[in-house]
């Protein structure tokens, strides 16, 4: 059967010792209702350079941009692409306009909003964020089918008017 509507949710998530993100396709079905499914997954080893966190995030967020862009080859979406980030540092690098950043920062978020809108990008807290199973060091044993790493977070389940409604910015709550 095929879907009346179609959305893309990705999610990214970074620890001292590695970043990753996680991608969801999310199908609406007239009978069956909502399909969430984990399509592709990508982590990375945090750099034998220390970075800050803060740069680890943005370093996530760009991997999830290209994430994106990978996908979005293959797979038709015709709904809107989410991007959730737990980081509130990441989320404001990427929404100021007239800020002196650093060149690192600064080639980076070029780099993501050259491929995503800056409207896209939501806070998710990190509780909610299916991509903290990346960096967490779960052991493969604890993920069963019915596992958030394989359907998404629960807000990705409802109907869309109320994952547009809990997407308006911040994803406060599960409900």
């Amino acid at each position: 059967m095929k879907p009346f509507g179609t959305q893309l949710h990705i999610c990214c998530n970074t620890s001292e010792r590695a970043f990753g993100a996680s991608a969801y396709y999310r199908a609406d079905y007239v009978v069956d209702g909502v399909e969430c499914l984990l399509i592709m997954a990508k982590s990375r080893f945090a750099t034998l350079k220390q970075l800050s966190i803060s740069r680890l995030e943005l370093q996530a967020a760009l991997m999830e941009a290209r994430l994106a862009i990978l996908v979005l080859k293959y797979i038709k979406v015709e709904g809107e692409v989410f991007f959730c980030s737990d980081s509130q540092t990441t989320l404001q690098w990427l929404r100021v306009n007239d800020m002196i950043i650093l060149l690192f920062v600064a080639h980076r978020r070029t780099e993501i909003l050259d491929s995503t809108q800056q409207k896209s990008w939501r806070h998710i807290p990190g509780e909610l964020n299916p991509a903290d199973d990346l960096t967490s060091g779960i052991m493969a044993e604890h993920l069963l089918s019915s596992h958030r790493w394989f359907n998404g977070a629960t807000f990705m389940q409802f109907s869309s008017r109320n994952v547009a409604a809990s997407a308006q910015g911040s994803i406060a709550e599960e409900r």
